[in-house]
């Protein structure tokens, strides 16, 4: 790279440095993790995580190889300090990113999550944005088989989970001993997701008990993928 470059990114977490300054990760839109140093200059010159930009850094040959010099805003997404869902669903994301280490697509997947968690329930953007993650990782989640056995799901199936193999499964393949499980209305909720226009899927009315059993099933399903990586208890996943 040249000394100084610039490009689109998204601050996605912010970390104190030395009492008055800051270490940046910022996720690029050519999906790289970069994390960069900032200096707070002046008064006015702070921002607060997440937002997206232009930002101009220069290399250094400290610990941090990169310092941001200056930024240009594109938008804040200082709306999820105001709803606690919302909040919560940015440290999800935020956490499920730092425990991936093949990044895939995920600048353009983290701005339209953004936008559209401005507008919709916190809950069905989660679920769009971990069926994006299974599916971008090309992990197993399969609503019509039982993975393991090859069993045709039956419309009043449930869906169960198989911590030894990682994958979802029908009754006889789980070990009877997980409460993580999908009743049938959340699998045929969760197909829309794969056939419908994804805005006519959020505007749906869906009980909010299903939202949550789906909500739960699949934030512990990417948390056992991820080898136990995020502490779901205190994020809120359960």
């Amino acid at each position: 790279m040249n000394k100084d470059i610039s490009f689109k990114a998204i601050a996605l977490r912010s970390f104190v440095y030395k009492s008055n300054h800051r270490r940046i990760e910022l996720i690029t839109e050519n999906n790289e993790i970069i994390s960069a140093l900032y200096y707070k200059r002046k008064k006015n010159s702070s921002f607060t995580v997440p937002i997206s930009g232009v930002f101009y850094l220069t290399r250094t040959k400290d610990q941090y190889p990169y310092v941001i010099k200056d930024f240009d805003l594109v938008y804040d997404y200082n709306f999820i300090y105001k709803n606690f869902e919302k909040l919560n669903s940015y440290n999800i994301w935020a956490n499920i990113l730092k425990k991936i280490k093949d990044q895939g697509r995920y600048y353009n997947l983290l701005k339209a999550s953004f936008s559209l968690l401005e507008h919709y329930d916190a809950k069905k953007i989660d679920i769009l944005f971990l069926l994006s993650i299974i599916k971008e990782q090309g992990w197993s989640f399969n609503l019509y088989n039982c993975p393991l056995c090859n069993y045709k799901y039956l419309d009043i199936d449930i869906i169960y989970y198989n911590s030894n193999n990682l994958t979802n499964c029908c009754k006889n393949c789980s070990e009877n001993t997980s409460n993580l499980y999908l009743p049938p209305n959340a699998r045929k909720y969760l197909k829309l997701y794969h056939h419908q226009d994804i805005t006519k899927v959020l505007d749906l009315e869906i009980n909010d008990n299903t939202l949550t059993s789906i909500h739960r099933y699949l934030t512990r399903y990417v948390y056992f993928l991820l080898n136990g990586g995020i502490n779901y208890d205190k994020f809120g996943m359960l």
